[in-house]
């Protein structure tokens, strides 16, 4: 279990994680993000990775063109 996000550095939060959910609960930290400054490596700073990585990866799909609805297609008409 990787324990992320601000909340994560509350006192105590790995050993009752590990005690509650019965596995090894550890702080999750951003990894393999290019240029990313050795001082966010810090839980509370995961978010903010995940968060920057899914923009990232949206920027990178194609934009779906959507079409308008036909009207006829509620009446079964073509």
């Amino acid at each position: 279990m990787f324990l992320t996000g601000g909340g994560a550095r509350l006192g105590g939060l790995p050993d009752a994680a590990e005690s509650i959910l019965k596995c090894r609960a550890q702080f999750g930290i951003a990894v393999g993000i290019e240029d990313w400054p050795e001082n966010f490596d810090d839980p509370a700073w995961t978010t903010v990775a995940g968060l920057c990585m899914y923009a990232a990866r949206l920027k990178m799909r194609k934009p779906v063109r959507r079409r308008a609805p036909n009207p006829f297609s509620l009446l079964g008409h073509r």
